[in-house]
């Protein structure tokens, strides 16, 4: 079995473009569909808002040049009202974790 940063976030000796490439259409997909249901996905805590908040606070955490507000503007709308309910401010990492 493969180490688990093989999976995730593999060490830069180990990145390739091809990888790099897939991984961040991944994430273009999953921001494009968030965006389209922003308006629908509401501010209470439920499992269909927990999950996508959770993953944008990692894009964001991992991530921290990445301007994916720009592109997907509902998405970012949504993921900063949000993210302003207590129970997602009181466990957000405290700070942006290098790439």
């Amino acid at each position: 079995m493969p180490p688990c940063w093989c999976v995730t976030n593999p060490p830069p000796e180990h990145r390739w473009a091809q990888w790099q490439e897939r991984q961040f259409d991944k994430i273009h997909s999953a921001l494009a569909r968030i965006d389209k249901w922003s308006d629908g996905l509401g501010t209470q805590l439920t499992i269909g808002t927990i999950t996508p908040a959770c993953a944008l606070g990692y894009l964001a955490l991992r991530f921290p040049d990445y301007d994916w507000r720009a592109d997907h503007p509902g998405a970012g709308s949504w993921s900063a009202a949000i993210s302003a309910h207590p129970s997602l401010t009181a466990t957000r990492a405290p700070q942006p974790l290098a790439a």
